[in-house]
């Protein structure tokens, strides 16, 4: 097998999870145990932080030192048309950009997403269901974010991890879509750039992924009776307590595919899959709740993205204006 000549190289809750579940169950596509390998990471980068957790998930010492080993041996040996690494943040990364350019086999999918939704679904799956944002509304989150009242440094210092941090950092720049997809059409060109709609994904699956396999050269006839589960999926949390509690006993889980669920838990760690089902449901209704976002927080994103939107629209016929 060769490196992976599949990328999904963007954006953070967007569907890629459910995408790369979808993908992984094509018979011409391998992946390796961990969607998100982190290997085409920036030296100086804090997502290098994630490998240590990927080595634990591997149980590969030799991750902690990604150059000890070579991107292919992540992947089967079983000769497919395409190895896949679903990283989502490889968006930003210098090296991901660098390893597409200097090899003309390698395709790239893109998912975008409502860029205000996508900034509500984050809040809610880095500050409740992972407790890394700091305890509080989103509208402080949305200020913070603008640095509105110049709350945005005292904010990011109460976040602890490097990793979250540069989530943080990220949230806003994620959603300006037209320029880092188009930074990327510039380096390799449009035939190897495939741009996918999570809302398509979430309510027509099957045509999305009939355009994937046209866009990749495959036989779509899988996807004609496949049960397009949703994964991941963010919800607001009730005990804020009890999700951190549970996050500490079950540590870090950088989502093996043998493990992947309907929603982040504390319970990833149970091989049963049925009895890890049936605590992931009982944890889901005791935690999740339903919250009001305050529009004020929601009119202050879209204006902000409202000229990102606009480019948009007009250089790839997406409209979220």
């Amino acid at each position: 097998m060769p490196d992976a000549n599949l990328l999904l190289v963007g954006f953070v809750k967007c569907g890629t999870t459910s995408l790369s579940m979808h993908l992984a169950a094509h018979p011409d596509i391998s992946t390796p145990a961990i969607k998100e390998l982190y290997y085409l990471i920036d030296s100086s980068s804090p997502l290098t932080s994630m490998r240590p957790a990927v080595s634990r998930q591997t149980g590969d010492e030799r991750l902690k030192n990604p150059s000890a080993r070579s991107y292919s041996e992540h992947f089967p040996t079983e000769n497919r048309r395409y190895a896949l690494d679903a990283t989502p943040w490889y968006y930003s990364q210098e090296a991901a950009l660098r390893y597409a350019t200097c090899n003309p086999d390698v395709k790239t999918i893109f998912m975008l997403r409502d860029p205000v939704r996508r900034v509500v679904s984050s809040h809610r799956f880095f500050q409740g269901m992972l407790q890394e944002y700091p305890a509080g509304s989103f509208t402080e989150f949305v200020e913070a974010l603008l640095d509105k009242y110049n709350t945005q440094s005292g904010y990011r210092m109460r976040i602890r991890n490097d990793f979250f941090k540069f989530a943080f950092d990220s949230e806003l720049d994620m959603g300006c879509y037209e320029r880092h997809i188009s930074k990327w059409l510039s380096a390799i060109g449009e035939k190897r750039v495939f741009i996918g709609k999570m809302e398509d994904l979430r309510d027509d699956p099957k045509r999305v992924m009939i355009q994937l396999c046209s866009f990749l050269d495959l036989d779509p006839a899988i996807y004609s009776e496949f049960d397009f589960s949703a994964y991941f999926q963010s919800y607001s949390v009730r005990f804020g307590f009890l999700q951190k509690i549970g996050r500490r006993l079950a540590r870090e889980d950088p989502m093996r595919y043998d493990r992947l669920s309907q929603s982040h838990s504390p319970f990833h760690p149970i091989a049963g899959h049925r009895t890890r089902r049936l605590f992931e449901r009982a944890y889901r209704f005791l935690q999740e709740r339903q919250d009001r976002i305050d529009p004020r927080a929601i009119d202050l994103l879209a204006e902000f993205y409202r000229p990102h939107n606009v480019r948009l629209r007009e250089r790839f016929r997406i409209d979220y204006v």
